[in-house]
């Protein structure tokens, strides 16, 4: 049989464009990154082969006005209905601008957590004082002098109410369905790793302890002085190295870890197994944050069908898709510029909406699923590739690029490259997503890097782009 002879004098490629960063050094300046998007897989059911998508994330628009201030803590409450936020020294419930609480700290992160039975009621503690609100909104002051000070990270299980003993491995609980009482001797000591505790939380009818270099699990043994016993096959040689990334959701916890031999990473508990989901690039991240790893801030949030870790650093928002086991980075637009996202603390509030509390501005935004424009300024989606050279280092000549896209009524995406590593990006060119977006003529190159860029107020979603190339021998 003849080989049916070629239509063009070229080669076509089809590229996905999803992937993980990339990343040789911690900045994102050079290799493969992503911006601002969410991906999504869809396999086809007969044939199994799975198409991956980029999909643009929604925008923080204006929710609530309180008043400005150091955002310390946000909760929603369903059994009234109400968020209660803390802001510098008050605490403020649902939309109303008049404090329910003035607290003695205007600074650091502050921490709920909810009882339920016989009374329902939250718990909220600065570090300094704890208090009980109940459904009235009634505040109460614990005062009992046997309660440790510095009360951190509350966790309630089975009507107690757990804390830390701040600076030891002791872990205190109040008496049973009565928070406002404690007792001289009510307190476990964490003793399968000598290590202090860092922080508690509850994953399913556990109570979980971090320190510093290790995690153990407690359940409830309904003993005295403290009710809790050790799970003693549940521990891990992994701590806590930022007391606030942890996050909890349904069955799964994350958090960045650290062990006495190696870097930081990112783990997670899924119901009682442990597993890093970090991979090195992001690793080299958390390294260079140094010192200012302690202050990473955790949330999850469930946003157009992911769950996703939105992990706040010093240089830059990381965030997780536990769904599609991708990182990728969120911003916020500053002239052009990608900047840390301004919120710390995310809840789901009434109707499913997504929630954020901002640092400094005194406000609660909601991420809306089909809006483009944060209230700062558009969003700005990009995305790099790494470098392509079709498996050899023979000059090529590029003839056209498309971008697989979705057609959409308004709206444009450009697109340079970079033949130098990085170093340099041509001049930009504008691809039109209300027909074809391609472009011609695109010049020779070796190894090249494309990056694209999408900042209009409209959706984007993107599956590969496709390159009609020539190879050379040289």
């Amino acid at each position: 049989m003849t080989k049916a002879a070629k239509v063009y004098d070229y080669d076509t490629e089809r590229i996905p464009l999803v992937g993980n960063h990339t990343n040789r050094f911690a900045a994102a300046t050079k290799d493969q990154i992503f911006y601002n998007v969410i991906p999504e897989s869809i396999e086809n059911p007969i044939t199994k082969k799975v198409t991956i998508f980029l999909n643009k994330r929604g925008a923080f628009t204006t929710h609530t006005t309180l008043v400005a201030g150091a955002g310390r803590a946000l909760y929603y409450w369903t059994r009234t209905s109400k968020t209660y936020t803390v802001i510098a020294n008050k605490l403020y419930a649902g939309t109303s601008t008049i404090a329910i609480l003035t607290l003695t700290t205007s600074t650091g992160t502050c921490w709920f957590t909810e009882v339920s039975g016989g009374t329902d009621y939250l718990i909220l503690s600065d570090g300094t004082d704890m208090w009980t609100i109940d459904t009235s909104d009634n505040v109460v002051d614990i005062t009992d002098v046997d309660m440790p000070a510095g009360p951190t990270t509350p966790a309630a299980l089975d009507g107690y109410i757990f804390i830390i003993k701040s600076g030891t491995d002791e872990i205190w609980n109040a008496d049973l369905n009565v928070a406002t009482s404690w007792g001289a001797t009510a307190f476990l000591s964490v003793e399968m790793y000598p290590d202090n505790l860092v922080a508690l939380t509850r994953q399913v009818n556990y109570v979980v302890a971090f320190g510093t270099f290790s995690v153990e699990f407690f359940y409830d043994n309904a003993a005295t002085p403290s009710p809790l016993r050790r799970a003693e096959t549940v521990a891990l040689k992994v701590g806590l190295a930022a007391r606030d990334s942890l996050a909890q959701t349904d069955r799964r916890i994350l958090w960045v870890g650290q062990s006495q031999s190696g870097e930081p990473s990112i783990w997670m508990f899924n119901s009682l197994t442990p597993e890093k989901v970090s991979n090195e690039f992001v690793d080299k991240i958390l390294q260079n944050e140094g010192s200012n790893l302690s202050t990473a801030k955790g949330s999850f949030i469930q946003h157009k069908g992911h769950t996703l870790y939105i992990l706040n650093l010093n240089a830059r928002s990381l965030v997780y898709d536990l769904d599609e086991k991708i990182w990728t980075d969120w911003s916020t637009n500053s002239a052009s510029v990608h900047a840390v996202l301004p919120y710390n603390f995310f809840v789901q509030g009434a109707n499913n909406a997504i929630l954020a509390l901002h640092n400094t501005d005194g406000k609660i935004y909601t991420l809306v699923p089909g809006t483009y424009t944060d209230t700062a300024a558009a969003i700005l989606v990009e995305f790099s590739t790494g470098k392509i050279d079709f498996g050899n280092t023979h000059q090529k000549r590029l003839f056209n690029l498309s971008l697989l896209a979705d057609v959409e009524s308004s709206g444009t995406v450009t697109v340079d490259w970079s033949d130098d590593d990085y170093q340099t990006f041509s001049t930009s060119r504008t691809l039109d997503l209300t027909t074809r977006p391609y472009t011609k003529a695109c010049g020779s190159f070796r190894r090249r890097a494309f990056r694209f860029k999408h900042s209009t107020n409209a959706p984007f979603r993107a599956e590969a782009m496709e390159l009609d190339y020539s190879d050379g021998i040289h």
